[in-house]
């Protein structure tokens, strides 16, 4: 879900497209899923003028329901894919990724080993991905921060809460 809808790398993703191409709303945005045995956060960073974030959060929120409603095709399922296995191929090199396998293996029991993981991405289905886009964008459960000079004013909470 996350490398579909808004992985850093990507340009390619539906999020990027949306708040950078057809609406330029910020600098930079990304999406990183962060994982452990019991709960997972998905967390989503834009790096924006404080005067766009309303109209940034109603993007995100307008994505993310296009993204349920509409879902994924095989050719996009196919893609990234292909693209998540790449880029775990590559970073097994990286002494830091590693280390990060370690830590998931013995801290959530989560087993980051290659050929397991090919295995369960190769198995994921369209299903699969809808299921968790309904858990990861679940907008009654957000946390959400702003970091910077002028934000102490905006209340981020009525954004995500509200009808809009």
């Amino acid at each position: 879900v996350v490398s579909i809808f808004g992985n850093a790398s990507q340009s390619t993703s539906r999020l990027y497209q949306a708040l950078r191409e057809k609406h330029p709303v910020c600098y930079s945005c990304s999406a990183d899923l962060i994982a452990n045995k019991s709960v997972g956060i998905t967390n989503i960073s834009l790096s924006l003028n404080p005067k766009e974030t309303q109209r940034a959060i109603k993007i995100i929120k307008n994505e993310a329901r296009l993204f349920l409603d509409k879902g994924i095709t095989d050719e996009e399922l196919a893609i990234y894919k292909n693209k998540y296995l790449t880029k775990k191929l590559l970073s097994e090199q990286l002494i830091r990724s590693k280390m990060s396998s370690l830590f998931s293996f013995f801290a959530n029991g989560i087993d980051l080993d290659f050929d397991l993981v090919t295995q369960k991405i190769m198995a994921t289905t369209k299903d699969d991905v809808m299921d968790a886009a309904k858990y990861a964008f679940d907008f009654n459960k957000v946390s959400a921060s702003l970091v910077g000079k002028d934000v102490k004013d905006i209340n981020l909470e009525k954004y995500f809460k509200g009808k809009e």
